[in-house]
């Protein structure tokens, strides 16, 4: 009591020991808030006002948050009623409180203790508030606890199994991975035993006494025993441990890895390898896996069967192994009996993270297939021309009948000296038939040949019009046909060749729709509204329709699949539909069909259409020189196996003057050649001919004149003639033609100059 006076009479005593004090101590009267505060009170929670003015403002913003040790930095700000102070005023005991501190002179927080308690004297009553930081103490206490889990976790949950003992061999603890490899459910009835009991002879006796003089052993093999009394192979670790704060006798810790499992699965991992191994070897395909820089980590062996096996593929990059041509479609691969066609299919390989870290592939040789495919398209092809030559054959035998009627009235007409006005007539009607039997060649030629697919802007309405005289002869009389284009132009890009083919295969698909007869409706339009699955635009529709038999909806579903056919064996090889699509989707169109049993099937195929911004330009008009009278003097050698045609073409010559040898063949030719080249100025050979080709010939004669000329001349499609190396249209004349034309084009090609 009385050090209490002497201080109530040195405040100046009482005010150093308050700034000497660590702790933050605050003294609050009721109704006049913060009376009294040290500079460590300021340190955490700045200068409190003092007086009632502000008390309130700063009790809000003073910081204090409620406890909460899951987390290292509570967020809740602690109510007012439950600040230190107020539970005090309330009466509540505040002993050692812990809160988390976060204000404008703590950003991060700190954690403090708080004491409050109410203090009574004659001026009323007062609150003692004293608060220290303990974040240090706090976060060690923290880092035990977990250090504390994290062992616990370590070392009960490990998949390694983990034994404490003494170094005379007591088990003083242990974890439920070394109780499973012992057979022993929990680790619990391991206590009760030695660790002796668990090692296969002396092996635990030996490895005590050489852990005693190193302090620890690496990679230890021994053998265990197991509760059943098998045994097991394991690898030990074993480390001195000093002992704890209380004890007195070193343990040792014994980590250890079960080989006996490792021993199995690798067994299993070799036979699964020799299956994987067997079964890749007699893959019908290939497979591989790339790492992220498309370096090969692995190939199968299929593919080195096939012909790559000199090729070290393993470690390198495609660049590194296939030659260029092959790298523009890497699934074209040249192999020894050549180039192979795949259909390579690529995905990510995953890594345990769930990243991409190879790239995977599988894939098939497709080339028998195409080639398989190819010979079935050319049969479906071969066919429908067979069903056209019937056709056309009945158009020729009127043709021939024409031609030989017109030749044996003009016979008669000349012995009897009939006038030349008939004789013309005669004429006319013969040069006619010969006209008309060259547009039928033409067109038989034409759906026959074989080309690359070359797009070009053309009028549907032209394309379904000219297909519509080759169809009437490819139905049949039973089938009732109908042609109804568009009014207006139908523009289109698209390769004729194909677009020919669409339409016949579905007008033939029709045809066999109705085996008893019926209507066939082939028509064309344009439309804005094309079906959901396309884009918005501008379309050309070509329609066509049949009232055969019909489909139902699974069979609607199967018919573009290549092979697939709802016609009895041997009467359709499913590629008629299967070629539609395939030159539909290229084109960029889109088909759809409407068919239902019994009521027929409409097919209609959207073409986007093309428009005029979109056409060739126009060529330049050029005056046509006026065609003057044809005449020579030149020698000329016609090569021509023929004999018919040879004999015409040199009378045809002659007529005009011109001096002619003539040869059967190539062969024949460079014989000629050889005795009277001197005088031959122009070569006009047949394109195609036995042995030798005309290109072979002329290229042959050219080496040894430079100066010859040469003009071609064939009944073949372009295409075809191409194919032998000819091109252009200068030096190439068509079969048939007549004297004029031979003439015409001959002084032509004299009249060139040589620029070879």
């Amino acid at each position: 009591m009385a050090e209490t006076a002497r201080q109530e009479k040195d405040p100046a005593l009482l005010a150093a020991a308050l700034d000497a004090a660590d702790s933050a101590v605050l003294v609050l009267e009721s109704g006049q808030g913060v009376i009294l505060f040290n500079p460590a009170a300021v340190a955490l929670f700045g200068i409190p006002p003092r007086g009632p003015d502000g008390f309130a403002e700063w009790e809000q913003d003073c910081g204090f948050h409620t406890d909460d040790p899951s987390v290292r930095r509570p967020r809740r700000r602690a109510a007012i009623d439950d600040l230190p102070w107020n539970r005090a005023w309330r009466g509540d005991a505040v002993a050692g409180a812990h809160y988390f501190l976060r204000n404008a002179q703590h950003r991060s927080g700190v954690w403090v203790q708080v004491n409050a308690q109410v203090n009574a004297t004659p001026a009323g009553d007062r609150v003692l508030v004293s608060a220290r930081d303990i974040s240090t103490r706090r976060r060690a206490e923290l880092a035990l606890k977990s250090g504390r889990r994290m062992t616990r976790v370590l070392f009960e949950e490990s998949r390694a199994p983990i034994i404490r003992t003494t170094l005379d061999g007591k088990i003083l603890a242990c974890n439920k991975a070394f109780a499973r490899m012992v057979g022993f459910p929990t680790p619990a009835e391991i206590r009760a035993f030695h660790i002796g009991d668990f090692f296969v002879g002396a092996a635990h006796d030996s490895a005590i006494a050489e852990l005693v003089k190193k302090g620890s052993l690496v990679e230890q093999p021994f053998q265990f025993r197991k509760q059943d009394a098998s045994t097991g192979t394991a690898i030990a670790n074993l480390q001195m441990l000093e002992p704890a704060p209380g004890e007195s006798e070193w343990s040792v810790v014994i980590t250890m890895v079960d080989l006996s499992g490792h021993r199995r699965t690798e067994a299993a991992r070799a036979n699964l390898e020799t299956q994987f191994q067997a079964f890749m070897k007699h893959f019908p395909g290939i497979a591989f896996i790339k790492d992220r820089a498309g370096k090969y980590l692995y190939l199968s062996e299929s593919l080195r069967a096939l012909g790559a096996q000199a090729i070290d593929v393993v470690g390198h990059i495609d660049q590194q192994i296939w030659p260029p041509q092959a790298l523009r479609v890497i699934e074209d691969l040249p192999l020894e009996d050549g180039v192979h066609q795949w259909t390579v299919y690529k995905f990510p390989i995953l890594d345990e993270t769930g990243e991409p870290q190879w790239i995977g592939g599988v894939g098939v040789d497709e080339t028998h297939r195409l080639k398989l495919e190819a010979r079935l398209q050319e049969a479906e092809r071969m066919e429908a021309v067979g069903r056209l030559a019937g056709g056309v054959a009945h158009d020729f035998n009127n043709l021939l009948t024409v031609i030989a009627g017109y030749g044996q009235m003009l016979n008669d007409a000349m012995l009897r000296h009939m006038p030349h006005e008939q004789l013309k007539v005669y004429v006319d009607e013969l040069i006619a038939a010969t006209g008309r039997a060259t547009g039928l060649t033409d067109q038989l030629l034409a759906f026959g040949r074989r080309q690359k697919v070359k797009t070009q802007r053309l009028n549907l309405n032209d394309q379904v019009k000219s297909a519509a005289s080759l169809l009437s002869r490819v139905i049949g009389e039973h089938i009732e046909m109908e042609v109804s284009t568009s009014q207006e132009d139908c523009f289109i890009r698209a390769d004729p060749g194909q677009i020919g083919q669409v339409i016949m295969n579905l007008a033939v698909n029709g045809r066999d729709a109705m085996p008893g007869g019926g209507c066939l409706n082939i028509g064309t339009r344009l439309t804005d509204t094309p079906p959901e699955s396309v884009a918005p635009g501008r379309f050309v529709v070509l329609r066509v329709s049949d009232t055969g038999v019909g489909m139902d909806s699974a069979t609607q579903l199967r018919i573009f699949e290549p092979f697939f056919t709802s016609k009895p064996r041997g009467k359709g090889t499913g590629l008629g539909l299967s070629t539609v699509y395939g030159i539909v989707k290229q084109t960029g169109g889109e088909i759809v069909v409407e068919s239902e049993p019994g009521a027929g099937s409409v097919f209609q195929i959207y073409f986007r259409e093309s428009p005029a911004s979109e056409a060739a330009p126009a060529p330049l008009v050029t005056a046509v020189p006026e065609r003057k009278t044809v005449s020579g003097h030149e020698t000329i050698l016609v090569v021509e196996d023929d004999e018919n045609v040879r004999v015409l073409v040199k009378a045809m010559l002659e007529r005009f003057g011109f001096k002619t040898l003539t040869a059967e063949d190539g062969k024949d030719a460079i014989r000629v050649f050889q005795e009277r080249g001197a005088e031959v100025q122009l070569l006009l050979t047949d394109v195609i001919m036995p042995n030798m080709s005309g290109r072979e010939l002329a290229s042959r004669l050219l080496r040894v004149a430079p100066g010859l000329k040469v003009l071609y001349m064939s009944g073949y499609t372009a295409d075809e003639v191409a194919s032998k190396g000819v091109g252009g249209r200068l030096n190439l004349l068509r079969k048939p033609f007549d004297a004029d034309t031979l003439g015409q084009r001959v002084r032509d090609v004299l009249n060139q100059p040589v620029t070879r």
